[in-house]
């Protein structure tokens, strides 16, 4: 795999996603303007359209690797399944952080990737920091996210009343 970033990891495991699945954002504004996001988008069967988007959000001090177990079960199950997780930046395969990001920096640029893929009726894997990461992207187009999966997470979430 071609490493697009300034990421210090030149020789990830060969795991790290799935073969041909490797992708490169450039994140086009906010203070992370031009820098490149790693993400893999896999598709378990691609002549059919998926029955769900799986989309994964990393906590830290990790990466989109530590989906790799589940991923790979998914894989397995034979279902049609299109499947992403990112390495915010700072993490993994993405460029490297030039000051003390916190999640609002995060979110603002997964909010603009999942805008640029027009990411749609997405199963939400959240996990540790990835919670408010996750939740405060797509709390902003909730009509994006048909499911949601908390993991030893902190994320509020609010309803307005009806």
């Amino acid at each position: 795999m071609e490493i697009l970033s300034n990421s210090p990891l030149r020789e990830p495991p060969t795991d790290y996603c799935p073969k041909g699945s490797e992708r490169w954002f450039r994140i086009p504004n906010g203070v992370d303007a031009g820098k490149t996001m790693f993400y893999y988008d896999h598709r378990t069967h691609p002549e059919r359209d998926p029955v769900a988007t799986v989309l994964f959000v990393h906590g830290n001090p990790e990466c989109s690797y530590t989906y790799r177990h589940i991923r790979d079960s998914l894989i397995a199950s034979g279902q049609s399944l299109r499947i992403l997780a990112v390495d915010h930046i700072g993490f993994g395969l993405s460029d490297q952080a030039d000051f003390e990001m916190v999640d609002m920096h995060h979110s603002a640029n997964l909010l603009q990737w999942v805008q640029a893929l027009d990411l749609q009726r997405l199963t939400l894997v959240i996990h540790d920091w990835g919670g408010p990461i996750g939740a405060g992207t797509l709390i902003q187009e909730p009509e994006r996210v048909s499911n949601l999966l908390l993991m030893n997470t902190t994320c509020l979430l609010y309803t307005s009343p009806s």
